[in-house]
């Protein structure tokens, strides 16, 4: 008998030995990277660095790889930040560039925007 619960004792802890760290290691997703972020901006602006923008963006693509350069440094500083502070900046960011990009279509971009507010912790 007691042989028997000192194996069933082992196995259990064994168990738990083995699920404990696993659950541990899952903890918080890893950061987004900007592609997942901003999956349309980011197909925009790879159209733009290969020159093949099209229909109303057509023959603008310095003007959208300057707004994809901004886009990208306001992903990077919103990066270091945490929670709503992060979700604040990464949501004035994606305004800011389709609000410019808008206006790259339209002709109405002239002189670039501010960069998006930079919020911290």
């Amino acid at each position: 008998m007691r042989n028997h619960l000192t194996r069933r004792v082992t196995s259990a802890a064994t168990a738990l030995a083995v699920v404990v760290p696993a659950t541990a290691a899952i903890g918080a997703p890893p950061p987004r990277d900007f592609a997942r972020t901003f999956p349309s901006a980011a197909r925009l602006c790879e159209r733009a660095d290969a020159g093949k923008l099209r229909g109303a963006l057509k023959g603008k693509d310095a003007q959208v790889e300057a707004a994809c350069a901004q886009l990208r440094t306001a992903f990077a500083n919103a990066s270091t930040l945490n929670g709503r502070a992060r979700r604040l900046a990464l949501n004035a960011a994606r305004q800011a560039f389709w609000g410019q990009v808008a206006a790259i279509a339209n002709g109405t971009a002239e002189v670039p925007p501010p960069d998006p507010p930079i919020y911290t912790n």
